[in-house]
């Protein structure tokens, strides 16, 4: 017949098993909750902007044909069909210009910008 001291000895060696396990298990949880994304309200539409959201500035710096690829580097960043850059999808790619898209926007950036102020000659 065991002694009750023998029989707490061995509550104490479970009690700490159980607490250093819990411990561990809520580390680990909260260490995957600092890595993922944040959550997106799913009652909002596909292309909601919050209030005072600004559209991000893109600056077409270069595009390439080669027969079916077709690439195009803006803010320095290589991009190709379907790729994203700042949560703007790029949705066509033309010689000259390209189509970005987010929801239902869609912004042109043409590669060489319109002068709309003559230059005078010295």
């Amino acid at each position: 017949m065991p002694t009750p001291y023998r029989r707490s000895g061995v509550l104490s060696v479970i009690k700490r098993f159980f607490l250093i396990f819990l411990l561990s298990t809520f580390s680990w949880v909260s260490a995957l909750a600092e890595e993922a994304p944040a959550l997106r309200d799913p009652t909002q539409p596909l292309d909601y902007r919050a209030q005072g959201a600004k559209r991000p500035h893109f600056a077409l710096q270069a595009v390439f044909v080669q027969g079916t690829r077709k690439v195009a580097i803006i803010n320095g960043s290589t991009l190709q069909k379907g790729e994203s850059l700042e949560g703007w999808r790029l949705a066509l790619v033309r010689d000259d210009s390209v189509v970005m898209a987010s929801g239902s926007e869609r912004m042109t950036l043409n590669l060489h910008q319109k002068v709309t102020q003559p230059v005078s000659a010295y």
